[in-house]
């Protein structure tokens, strides 16, 4: 199947992250990188790769059968394109994750969505990361997955958190997602007790709870930043039409 995969990238903020998760699908027969916060400047792009502004259906990327997803600093291990041959049966697939953190590392119990036919395909967001809507069936090979990469340090993972969340939000202010009170409340603190009970390691006693807290604040950060996001296209238009409401803005 693996000719038969378009691979978007969802960036973030451009560079050595986007470019390892980009390597890691050069087996797919597209690769777009998905831009909805505009970025990236589309001549980094490496050659090969289509650049996207914005597209808030899924369905419009590319032209292959099956659409494979992925965030900026998450790379598909070898594996897993292997894994894509001839598989069948099902119109979505969850895909295991592996997240690594600073001194800790976690699989999600729940293989996120990530693998799926085009004619079934939607966005959802879950601990607020991006996934593919549907029932997933498992791939069931073994080594097949995606590994999400690890900050270099507190201060990095803080922005590189930002930039993902940023990115996500864009996407979805684009289409007709809502945003609910309780979305700000109970997704964080669900993402943090999952965070917590995943098996994985960690190297210092404190690691896990430190991935347990970005876990749940990336939950938060995406519905809020969306919010942010409608708020501010839903004044632009009014401080457009008056000249001293946009000069004290």
């Amino acid at each position: 199947m693996s000719r038969d995969v378009t691979a978007i990238v969802l960036a973030a903020s451009g560079g050595g992250r986007l470019e390892r998760s980009l390597a890691s699908v050069e087996w797919a027969a597209e690769r777009i990188v998905l831009d909805p916060a505009a970025r990236i400047d589309a001549r980094a792009v490496p050659a090969g790769v289509r650049h996207v502004a914005r597209a808030a259906d899924l369905a419009e990327l590319g032209s292959a059968p099956w659409l494979l997803l992925l965030l900026e600093g998450e790379v598909a291990s070898s594996r897993l394109g292997e894994a894509l041959v001839g598989v069948s049966g099902a119109e979505a697939f969850g895909v295991p994750l592996e997240v690594h953190g600073i001194d800790a590392h976690w699989t999600p119990r729940r293989a996120p969505v990530r693998l799926a036919a085009r004619a079934a395909v939607a966005l959802v967001v879950r601990d607020g990361r991006p996934e593919l809507a549907g029932q997933g069936r498992g791939l069931g090979a073994g080594g097949a997955r995606i590994v999400a990469e690890a900050a270099l340090s507190l201060e990095d993972a803080v922005q590189t958190l930002d930039a993902e969340c940023g990115a996500v939000a864009a996407w979805l202010a684009a289409g007709p997602a809502r945003v609910r009170l309780h979305q700000l409340v109970l997704p964080p603190l669900a993402a943090m007790l999952r965070a917590m009970a995943a098996p994985g390691g960690s190297a210092r006693p404190w690691a896990r709870w430190v991935a347990a807290v970005f876990a749940g604040y990336r939950a938060l950060l995406v519905p809020a930043k969306v919010w942010e996001l409608r708020q501010s296209a839903a004044i632009a238009p009014v401080l457009a039409g008056d000249p001293v409401r946009r000069a004290e803005a």
